[in-house]
Parts: structure tokens; sequence; C-alpha cells
């Protein structure tokens, strides 16, 4: 499963978000429009679900779009204007997370509070190479990365 999941219910989301070894991140649209069902354009949901359920984020942001958006968030260096145009596209999240009612621009702060971390990517990489993934255009660079991660994370669940 991965891209959109218009038509998806919340609670299956959060379900196959929970069950996913991890989640790979990368281009998106930064600005479709919203279901009823969904608090975020495609790709930052995912990523904001990942983060809630501590699923480990792999962003691959050097192609910019949604992906470039999260990383410039993790790296601490979204923009003004970015920040104000994601947030007109961001709903309440109590929909999927009760626990979260809040009102959907401290739920947008949330959200960009729990990605402006490294810490959030749980993906088995060290910082420099995080750095260098959320930046990279480099294939080779980029394919060895999510290798690293993958395997990183596969002998940290089985070991």
């Amino acid at each position: 499963w991965g891209g959109s999941c218009s038509g998806t219910s919340a609670t299956a989301v959060v379900t196959m978000t929970a069950d996913a070894g991890c989640r790979i991140i990368i281009g998106g649209n930064p600005e479709p429009g919203l279901s009823k069902t969904r608090t975020a354009p495609g790709i930052l949901e995912e990523a904001f679900l990942a983060a809630h359920a501590g699923v480990p984020l792999i962003v691959i942001g050097g192609f910019g779009g949604a992906a470039g958006l999260i990383a410039s968030a993790i790296l601490g260096r979204l923009d003004p204007g970015e920040r104000q145009r994601l947030a007109a596209h961001f709903r309440d999240p109590a929909m999927i997370f009760p626990e979260d009612s809040l009102p959907a621009e401290r739920s947008f702060e949330m959200m960009l509070t729990r990605l402006n971390s490294r810490g959030v990517l749980r993906n088995g990489l060290h910082d420099g190479e995080n750095e260098l993934l959320l930046t990279s255009r480099d294939p080779k660079t980029i394919v060895a990365l999510v290798q690293r991660s993958i395997d990183r994370i596969s002998s940290h669940r089985t070991g």
C-alpha cells in the first residue's frame, strides 16, 4: 500500500500504518483536495500517521513535492510561505485521533512539531545519512541509503 488512499476509511489507514515495517515517502502533491476522511494531503498525512504510530520513516526529499516539504520540516527549514500554504490544506486530525482534538491550526502545528526532528524518522540511519537522504537527488546515493535503512530496521526487529 502506498500513495493516496482516497476512499479508504480512516480506521483502515491507521491500521495499515501501524502494521507497516516502515513508510517510504517520495514526491507527492502537497496541495491536493481533501476528502472527508483525510486530515492532510496524502503523503503529508501518511508521514503524520507514521510519526504518530512510531513507524520508521524513510523520507526521500530531494525531488521536492510533499516529501520535500516533509524533509524541510524535519530539518527545521520550512519557510513561512510553505508553512502557510500547507496549513491551508490541513484539517483537524480528531476524526482519526480523538485524543488530539484540537483546532485545525493547532493540529497543524502539532504535526509539524512531531515531524520537526530527525528522531521522528526512527529509520536506523545516522544524522548525516538522514540529512543526505532528505536532500539528495542522486539515485545511487538514495538507493544505497534506503537499502541501508531497511537492513537496519529489519535487523533491529529480528535481533
